[in-house]
């Protein structure tokens, strides 16, 4: 969490809220914290209106009041009735006169400073020494049970422990994904923590026979090319969730000097163990093809038959069926109707399942409750910032809302957590830079491994045409049809809840200039 303190007043940017000397705390709307970041970035120097309507409002049409309710939002949440912290220059701008130092006080999530303050570099850069303190990865465990089939098992394992140490205050955590970059590879310690930008490497073996479960874990403090902590854990297969505490709290107190708090306690724990492996195997799976996804129902809906109210397997299948009318285009009245129940459902169960929340806020937002999905997200965020798929999720929303600018450091965000990503945190990256005026830069982030020659063609294919690389964009958009030749961008916005008619109009004619069907 970066955070800018002056006096007795606390600027949190990652969360979007301001804090006074009382403990007070005022939550921000994006426009007013974007507002608030480049009054901030400049302070001492004038900074025009126009500057600030042309970046904040990107190829928005909007009058000088939406600016003059976002410094009067900004006034009452400093506390700056005189006028004298943002400065107003009749007819000209405003200044930022805040005196202070800038503390980095960095938590459990993005380092959305270094991601906002000009950086291009995706996520990949430095983080700064009071972060690499207490930054952490965890990569695969090794199955040592000699049997393939143990494999799903105990890559569940090691996710499970990337999520209960995401949700532990005071750690910053890579995400799955970029920890399972370096599965089945050779592995050289101090290269994988520079990579991902983190100072602890936990790695850690599992054999399973029966109903008796081996673990061994050890945490290497990579900085330094020694291992600070080894542990052989042998217990039943039952006492699993107790393992993973277990582990996750000595992991906590060797880093942090302190006793993790709350460690898993407060999580929903499945009762049936085949039901958990029946969720473990349907993991990830929802966006990467119409088959994928309908294994992950099948698996779920098992899961389901043996524990009614296993939240993860709820949310998860929630997620499912969106992605059944949203992108395979199925039977859409059903699917819809089960995807808001199962998200429902699965919140009212753990209201600290932070996983659960933003997979109803993405179910809620396409049926347009919009205020209700905010809330979500936020507190999703809240809840475990380590996780990238809630930060690139919430980027979709922040972008279908309008809100360019926001929806940029959230996708940024998600890349700091994850820089071995999934195809498609980088598409909504892509489509954040292009909504940003970024079309440069979203050319290179579609282009890269991992996206390239998927479904993003069509958005790379735009941010081509805008780039006025024509005949380029003509070749993705050759390539993408030859895929998916019913496809159609008209089609494709009446499914996307759009906030604003000219962000509709703005694909209307960029998907048209691309040479894409209507």
């Amino acid at each position: 969490m970066a955070s800018y303190r002056a006096d007795c007043i606390t600027i949190d940017w990652e969360h979007g809220t301001v804090s006074d000397g009382s403990g007070n705390k005022t939550s921000l709307r994006a426009q007013s914290l974007a507002v608030l970041r480049e009054l901030h970035d400049r302070a001492g120097s004038l900074v025009s209106k126009e500057e600030l309507l042309e970046k904040i409002w990107q190829g928005v049409s909007v009058t000088d009041d939406s600016l003059v309710q976002c410094i009067a939002e900004l006034r009452r949440a400093l506390k700056d009735e005189n006028h004298t912290v943002i400065k107003t220059l009749p007819k000209r701008g405003y200044i930022f006169e805040m005196k202070s130092s800038v503390a980095l006080n960095y938590a459990k999530a993005a380092s959305t400073y270094a991601t906002t303050s000009g950086s291009t570099e995706l996520g990949i850069e430095a983080i700064e020494a009071e972060a690499r303190s207490q930054s952490i990865a965890v990569l695969p465990f090794v199955n040592m049970s000699g049997d393939a089939e143990q494999e799903y098992f105990t890559d569940g394992l090691t996710e499970d422990v990337i999520t209960d140490l995401s949700n532990t205050p005071g750690l910053f955590v890579i995400a799955r994904n970029s920890c399972f970059a370096y599965k089945d590879k050779a592995r050289d310690i101090r290269q994988i923590a520079r990579d991902l930008g983190v100072r602890y490497i936990v790695e850690g073996s599992v054999r399973k026979a029966a109903q008796r479960l081996r673990i061994t874990i050890q945490l290497n403090d990579a900085e330094a090319g020694k291992q600070v902590w080894a542990e052989r854990f042998d217990r039943e297969i039952a006492d699993i969730f107790v393992l993973q505490d277990e582990v996750t709290a000595k992991i906590v107190k060797t880093v942090t000097g302190k006793l993790a708090e709350n460690v898993g306690n407060e999580r929903y724990r499945p009762t049936s163990m085949l039901a958990y492996d029946l969720c473990v195997r349907a993991r990830n799976l929802w966006t990467q093809s119409r088959e994928a996804n309908q294994e992950a129902v099948n698996l779920l809906q098992q899961a389901l038959s043996l524990e009614p109210n296993y939240v993860e397997a709820l949310w998860r299948i929630g997620l499912s069926q969106l992605f059944c009318w949203l992108q395979y285009g199925q039977d859409e009245d059903y699917v819809r109707a089960e995807s808001i129940r199962c998200g429902e459902l699965a919140v009212r169960l753990d209201p600290n399942d932070a996983g659960a929340k933003w997979a109803l806020a993405f179910i809620l937002a396409y049926e347009r409750r919009w205020e209700e999905a905010r809330k979500l997200f936020q507190e999703s965020i809240s809840i475990n910032p380590n996780d990238p798929d809630a930060h690139s999720i919430y980027s979709d929303f922040l972008f279908l809302d309008g809100e360019h600018v926001a929806s940029l450091v959230e996708a940024r965000a998600a890349l700091r957590l994850n820089p071995h990503p999934p195809g498609w945190h980088l598409w909504l990256l892509g489509q954040a830079q292009i909504a940003s005026g970024e079309y440069g830069e979203a050319v290179e982030t579609l282009s890269r491994e991992g996206t390239y020659r998927t479904v993003s063609r069509r958005i790379l294919a735009v941010a081509l045409a805008l780039e006025g690389r024509d005949q380029e964009a003509k070749h993705e958009v050759r390539s993408y049809l030859a895929n998916d030749s019913g496809w159609s961008f008209k089609r494709w916005i009446a499914t996307r809840p759009f906030q604003k008619q000219a962000d509709i109009e703005f694909w209307e004619n960029a998907y048209r200039r691309a040479g894409l069907p209507e």
